[in-house]
């Protein structure tokens, strides 16, 4: 198979957008995102002294494919488009892809991130679509008990509570409160604009300057000051009953990697975390065998890491009973990883995972939405790939021991 490494351009305008362009020639399909790196952690500042409410991103992105003629979406439909957005802890996207005129679908989505088109009633209608989404979720039984967990666990509002935000909040979110929000953040001097396919950049970069200034007007914004409190007093095993078949059980850990990734650059520390969550709890890890042995329900494994701080959050979620025999492992591993992964693991594993990238960043769609969801990147995806740092036991063994040292907490839905 041929690598073709692309040469990721970088672009910063006068009004401080900043622009990243993965060109692609001969390709008919265009991808193209705006990234405010502000989502649910909106709710970890004041704004003109006001406190944010939890949720206000995830609304404002509702409410932003509001348009002077009707919807967003079915716009982008009309012209070939496929159009969407999402919200996340530190960020909010709205992107698109087409394989037919790309500048009339970007002047679109240009549009939508720089008009705030709404009325209160709208704000009330999609208020009520959001406490629906809100109650369908929290009526499954696992998100329920991850949400006890969050809560317990956290400090941060942004981590505390769900990124649909609490339904105090939700029910209380005014029309004003969404337009505080959207002059404070959406501005372009406060996103990204991440591009991948065969485009004309210089138009693109024309049509910004000449349809765009930058409001002159700023709102105060402030970080609250809170402090995750790593040795607090709480319950460290909480169980709930719910009318569900078998027992769900959630192991979660949070950790302070703050310390941890002074050490490396992102593209390392993110190739130590792979190798080592992957050969500890993968498929074809020690812990995978566990419920081939119980014969229980599927488990799955989520791994995040918050640049909130460098909070990094692990969590567990296995079903059936299992006689804590994947908790026992989860902390063993953690603590002497030594004894589930050697020297020759770590190089079967890097090998296939180079192949694996590289095979993936041939891929465009890949490379666009691994631009959107890594805001803070110190590295080119092209380059970091040719990356000679070989991982060892030494860093496993430093990076599994900080999540082991972490706050820990046991969860549990037993059958009513």
């Amino acid at each position: 198979m041929e690598i073709i490494y692309r040469k990721e351009e970088v672009y910063k305008l006068e009004n401080g957008l900043e622009i990243h362009y993965f060109p692609y020639p001969d390709y008919h399909t265009n991808y193209m995102g705006f990234v405010i790196p502000f989502g649910a952690n909106m709710s970890d500042y004041l704004i003109d002294g006001k406190r944010v409410k939890t949720g206000i991103a995830h609304f404002l992105e509702h409410r932003m494919f509001s348009s002077e003629d009707g919807d967003f979406s079915e716009e982008f439909a009309r012209i070939g488009a496929y159009s969407n957005a999402f919200t996340y802890v530190d960020r909010t996207s709205y992107f698109f892809s087409t394989n037919y005129d790309a500048m009339e679908a970007f002047k679109l989505l240009f549009k939508l991130v720089t008009e705030f088109h709404s009325t209160e009633e709208k704000v009330i209608n999609e208020r009520n679509i959001i406490l629906r989404e809100k109650g369908d979720s929290e009526s499954n039984p696992s998100q329920s008990l991850n949400l006890l967990l969050n809560e317990k666990l956290n400090d941060l509002p942004s981590l505390k509570y769900p990124i649909i935000g609490t339904k105090n909040d939700i029910e209380s979110t005014t029309k004003e409160d969404l337009l505080l929000a959207y002059e404070t953040f959406y501005r372009m001097s406060n996103m990204l604009l991440i591009i991948a396919g065969n485009v004309d950049i210089n138009e693109i970069i024309s049509y910004i300057n000449e349809n765009y200034k930058e409001p002159k007007f700023f709102h105060k914004l402030e970080r609250i000051p809170y402090e995750e409190d790593y040795n607090k007093s709480f319950k460290r095993v909480i169980k709930i009953k719910k009318d569900v078949a078998e027992n769900i059980q959630t192991l979660s850990i949070k950790a302070d990697l703050k310390e941890f990734k002074q050490k490396y650059s992102d593209a390392i520390y993110d190739k130590i975390a792979n190798v080592t969550l992957s050969l500890l709890f993968d498929i074809g890890s020690g812990f995978n065998d566990i419920f081939n042995e119980l014969d229980v329900g599927q488990n799955s494994l989520s791994f995040s890491g918050f640049e909130l701080d460098d909070i990094c959050s692990l969590s567990f979620r296995y079903l059936g009973k299992t006689n804590n025999k994947p908790n026992k492992y989860i902390l063993d591993a953690l603590e002497n990883p030594e004894k589930y992964i050697n020297t020759r693991d770590i190089e079967l594993f890097e090998k296939y995972n180079l192949g694996r990238k590289f095979k993936m960043l041939q891929n465009m769609s890949y490379v666009h939405y691994e631009a959107l969801i890594n805001l803070e990147r110190d590295h080119d995806m092209f380059e970091s790939i040719k990356e000679d740092f070989e991982v060892t036991i030494k860093e496993i063994k430093e990076f599994a021991n900080v999540l082991r040292n972490g706050v820990i907490i046991k969860g549990e839905v037993i059958p009513k």
